[in-house]
């Protein structure tokens, strides 16, 4: 069963589905080409089912757990960082990846015949990307944030996501160690307690590096784009403690 797709608000450039704008977080060795990525757990018969019907691609196996008997496989480690910023929720998931993006997902009952078509087409260019950002995870940002460590935050006060999203917003500039600048690209400006907020820069650096709307969320290290993120999501909190213990990093 292919993943749903959830709406996103603009910021007056187009309409994106969140599901296939999201981008792995840096450090998987997943930034570039095609891959596939399986989201496995313990004790879960699907998903050693689903191992060997994946037999042949360019799979990767993640989980939560220290060590399964799956190869290649990464820990996802810190809150589940690699689960949360993809948005996935249930085991097994599979991901057909393009240069870190998503292209399509699937749940189970997983049909590994389309996720084999999938990864022919997204290889061959037949199927592209919903949407192509221009910025990419591994790759340095230039202008006004070159040197920037830390978290974007894309914000609208008349966006409804980024309204539900305010008070965990504030929590986190105000308990955390993540250095946050929130950048209004339209109305007046928050006030956030911890984390400055300012008009200038933000919509040209929108549309400059093609971000689809608001909120959305960008992790620098000192212009290396470490971590992607678009839309409303309740486990910010847990997010933003997992950017600053690990900065994107997993053990593999």
């Amino acid at each position: 069963m292919r993943l749903a797709r959830f709406n996103v608000i603009t910021m007056g450039f187009m309409l994106l589905h969140i599901g296939l704008a999201q981008m792995v977080p840096y450090g998987l060795g997943l930034e570039s080409g095609v891959h596939v990525l399986a989201f496995v757990s313990a004790d879960c018969k699907a998903c050693e089912v689903l191992r060997q019907e994946l037999e042949g691609l360019p799979v990767t196996y993640i989980g939560s757990e220290p060590e399964l008997d799956y190869e290649p496989y990464l820990q996802d480690t810190s809150h589940r960082l690699v689960a949360r910023t993809l948005r996935v929720e249930t085991t097994p998931t599979v991901l057909v990846l393009k240069d870190g993006q998503i292209a399509e997902g699937y749940t189970e009952p997983i049909a590994t015949s389309e996720v084999r078509m999938m990864v022919e087409d997204v290889a061959n260019g037949t199927r592209l990307l919903d949407y192509a950002y221009n910025i990419a995870i591994g790759e340095r940002v230039e202008g006004v944030f070159a040197n920037y460590t830390g978290l974007l935050v894309f914000y609208r006060e008349s966006c409804e996501a980024c309204l539900r999203g305010r008070d965990v917003l504030a929590e986190v500039c105000r308990d955390t160690a993540l250095n946050i600048t929130v950048l209004v690209t339209r109305g007046e400006e928050p006030l956030f307690e911890g984390c400055p907020s300012q008009h200038e820069h933000a919509r040209d650096t929108a549309i400059a590096w093609q971000l689809p709307g608001v909120p959305s969320m960008v992790y620098l290290k000192e212009g290396l784009v470490t971590w992607v993120d678009l839309g409303y999501r309740e486990d910010f909190r847990e997010v933003a403690e997992a950017l600053v213990a690990t900065e994107g990093e997993v053990k593999r």
